[in-house]
């Protein structure tokens, strides 16, 4: 949403054009900004014109949103959703995997008095069990999970149902948690983050990685005890 104060309004000599829409806004930061209208200006950049719809505020900076900003050429958006699975495996991931392959590894650190265990797997629907076998298999043969014979530790399976109807299988991990020594990371805040970024950067990326939780590869002994028992008494 685009949005500047009153203050800019009066300069522009738009405030008999205003239409009157009382509204919040909200930042990033929380921050809350009550708005007292809306007016559509025309807007120019290089030999785009185009009108933009603007919230007025009491007080606040001028903001354009990305929207605006790609409509007008202020920003060139990539779009990079139409490669092919084939090359983002080929030129990304493998590639990178081969060439740091000792980077791409998270260890779990277990306490001193760890005690293994082997949980029985939950209740599940015998109506859902053909769909859970299927993406048990997609995770097989994509290579996230490996079979295995024995094991000294087990954690059961938690399967959700996403909004488009396909399943999320997860771990249930929380008997294991508690024999782990915990890795604190404190997140930063949102003003620490924006701070950083600075002034003076032109070029932003967003990424979102799909399975995220998979994109990250386990160690040997980390692997074992995340070993799973799914409904077909595989490990």
């Amino acid at each position: 949403m685009s949005a500047y104060s009153r203050e800019t309004e009066k300069r522009l000599g738009l405030l008999g054009k205003m239409k009157e829409n009382l509204s919040t806004l909200r930042s990033y930061t929380r921050n809350k900004a009550p708005t007292i209208g809306e007016v559509k200006v025309p807007v120019k950049f290089g030999s785009s014109q185009i009108r933009i719809k603007f919230e007025v505020v009491e007080q606040g900076s001028k903001i354009l949103n990305t929207k605006d900003c790609v409509n007008i050429g202020l920003l060139k958006w990539l779009d990079r959703t139409q490669r092919s699975k084939e090359m983002i495996r080929e030129k990304s991931k493998v590639k990178i995997i081969k060439n740091y392959f000792s980077l791409f590894k998270f260890n779990l650190e277990l306490k001193p008095n760890y005690i293994p265990f082997v949980s029985r797997e939950h209740p599940l629907a015998y109506a859902v069990r053909p769909q859970v076998s299927k993406e048990l298999e997609c995770l097989e043969d994509e290579g996230i999970l490996v079979k295995t014979k024995h094991t000294d530790w087990c954690s059961p399976i938690v399967v959700i149902k996403k909004k488009q109807g396909s399943l999320r299988i997860c771990g249930d991990f929380r008997h294991l948690n508690q024999e782990l020594i915990e890795d604190k990371y404190l997140l930063p805040s949102i003003e620490d983050l924006l701070a950083r970024l600075g002034s003076g950067n032109k070029i932003f990326a967003k990424m979102d990685l799909k399975s995220a939780y998979h994109q990250i590869r386990l160690s040997e002994d980390a692997s074992q005890l995340t070993t799973i028992i799914t409904p077909q008494r595989d490990l």
